[in-house]
This record gives C-alpha cells, structure tokens and sequence, in this order.
C-alpha cells in the first residue's frame, strides 16, 4: 500500500468516489416550489419550504450542499489515510519513511480530481437551468462559480487539516518547504474547478490540450518532488498551473456568454 502502488489504489479509490458522488442522490421536483404552508392541528405556525435558491444548489450539487461534500471527503480521505498507515504495519512490510510522506500528501493532493468532478457536475446540471433560474447566462455562471468555490473551500479545509495532523502529529515532513507544497497542492485544485465549468460547451481539442497540461503541472509540479524527496521547489510549474487555472477561468466565462439554449438542448438531448 505503499510507494507508486498505494499510490495509484488511492487514485483508484477516488475515481470510484467521484462516480459514485456524481451519480447519487437527485433532488425532487417538489423542491422547486417557491413556498409551500402547511398548518398542523392546533397549530398556526407556517413552514417554509425550501427557497429557490437552496434548491438551485441542491439540484447542481445532487441534492448536496458544500458542507455535506466537505464532510463526506474529508471522512473517506481520514479512512484512506489511515489504511495506508496501518495496513503495511499489519503485514509486517518495511517501507521508507519518505515514501510513506510521499504518498500521503500525494493523496491528499487527489482533492483536484473531486472538485473537478464537482465543477463539472455543476456545469452539466446548470443546463436545465437556463429558463427556471431566471438568470441571464453570465449571472448563472457567477452563481456557479461561487458554489464551485465553495465547495472547493469545503474541500481544501479537511486536506489542510489531515495535512497539519501528519506533520504535527505524525512527525510526516515531505522534503518540500510548506509553503510551496500548499500552493503545489491548492494550484491544480483551483485549476480542475475552472476546468469543470468549461464543460458547459466542450470543445474536445482545447479540452483535452488543457487537461493534459494540468495533469502534466500537477504531477511534475508535486508528485515528482515527493516521490523523488527533492527540496528544490518548483516554483515555474506552481506557477504555470496557477496562470493555467485563471486562463481556464477565462476560458469559462466566454463560453458561458456565448451560449445559447438551443446550442445547450441539442447537448443534452445527444
């Protein structure tokens, strides 16, 4: 469970969450009410159903909130932590310690890969939004954005968290300066968010030209240093993802301005 091996498991496991998250749990249409009053006997108290707003968030989240995710991730990443630690023990292996702290901050790096599966989830419910949110395109998009960063808030807490108790308490330093790793690690997750949000309308070229990229800058960016124990940073490749991550920003919102919901129903009808 260790070194390259544990490594890609962990990548296995998360790619198993994030389908599982994406296709869980739908809200109902009963929702989308703007108010609902139900007196009970004897009383005279009304209750509000949920608002238009809060069932907006949920309907692009999958009748989720950002907390619920925070909470979620930052429980299944505790438990994929802790059977990275024990598991090698309890079969008497003998791994390094610099794999260990490379693996597991590694790990913990795979938070990118849940926002962008989020972001893009976002993206493609957001469709069905178009005429029921009585929002214009760019005002959709902004609402979007700042679900997308929230939830990449809720997000980053437990991994900076999980990464605080590694170090402190388990005494796991990477050879990287801290600073540059919390960068190494914020970088790609801020970039896949914006990347999700793209998927509005894709344009497989530029697409896959701008995943590769990401991938490239967060593996060249963080893995390698890890697993290599390298104590030089790599501040042009931090860097280059971060003006990758405003350039996809951009790219997002151009291509919510111009969309249109003809173009949006012939997507989501093939």
């Amino acid at each position: 469970m260790t070194g390259p091996t544990g490594f890609v498991a962990a990548v296995g496991v998360w790619v198993v969450f994030s389908i599982w998250f994406l296709t869980s749990r739908r809200i109902g249409t009963t929702a989308w009410r703007v108010r609902q009053e139900t007196v009970t006997a004897g009383s005279e108290s009304a209750v509000a159903a949920t608002t238009p707003v809060e069932a907006m968030q949920r309907w692009l989240l999958s009748s989720g909130t950002p907390l619920t995710l925070g909470l979620q991730w930052g429980l299944a990443m505790l438990v994929l932590l802790g059977v990275q630690l024990v598991v090698p023990r309890l079969i008497g292996g003998d791994s390094p310690r610099d794999w260990v702290t490379a693996m597991l901050f590694g790990t913990l790096s795979l938070a990118a890969a849940v926002i962008g599966a989020v972001s893009w989830t976002i993206a493609k419910r957001s469709r069905w939004l178009w005429l029921p949110a009585g929002k214009t395109r760019l005002e959709l998009f902004r609402h979007c954005e700042r679900l997308m960063l929230k939830s990449l808030l809720a997000v980053i807490l437990p991994m900076f968290a999980l990464s605080l108790a590694l170090w402190f308490v388990l005494d796991l330093r990477p050879s990287l300066p801290p600073g540059y790793l919390a960068l190494a690690m914020l970088g790609p997750a801020l970039a896949a968010g914006w990347f999700g949000l793209m998927q509005v309308h894709r344009k497989f070229s530029l697409d896959g030209l701008a995943g590769l990229l990401l991938i490239l800058g967060w593996l060249s960016g963080l893995i390698r240093p890890l697993f290599r124990g390298e104590t030089e940073p790599e501040w042009g490749i931090v860097l280059a993802v971060l003006a990758l991550g405003v350039l996809l920003r951009e790219v997002a919102y151009a291509r919510w301005r111009e969309a249109d919901w003809p173009r949006t129903q012939s997507s989501m009808s093939s």
